[in-house]
């Protein structure tokens, strides 16, 4: 048995309700994680100038501008100063990047970024 016509209009029409409401799904939900990252950052940033140089009390991890956590990427763990100070060139580029588009500085720029970024309030 053969579909009628209008039912096939009468679906093509339904599922381009559809269409537009994932689409506004999809869009909601990219604005959502952007609120969430966001979110994210300011809480654990919060809470690291709070640790000084994260000897006493370790620094929370920041995620990404695409919410991936640098643990995620096999990154060293940011828990304090020191290990800001010890990332190597190409350590401090993949944080840097992570943390901010745009051009990227030589790296000791990078780590003074860094250190400001995740809250170290320690020199």
């Amino acid at each position: 048995m053969e579909t009628p016509p209008w039912f096939a209009d009468a679906l093509k029409d339904a599922l381009k309700d559809v269409k537009k409401d994932l689409n506004d799904i999809k869009t909601d939900v990219a604005a959502l994680k952007k609120i969430s990252v966001k979110t994210q950052q300011l809480a654990a940033k919060a809470y690291n100038l709070q640790c000084g140089d994260g000897v006493g009390r370790e620094y929370e991890e920041l995620v990404f501008r695409d919410g991936k956590a640098p643990s995620e990427t096999n990154l060293p763990p940011l828990t304090r100063r020191n290990d800001i100070e010890t990332l190597t060139a190409d350590q401090s580029r993949l944080y840097y990047t992570g943390y901010k588009a745009g051009d990227i500085p030589g790296h000791a720029a990078r780590l003074a970024f860094i250190k400001k970024f995740v809250g170290c309030t320690v020199p």
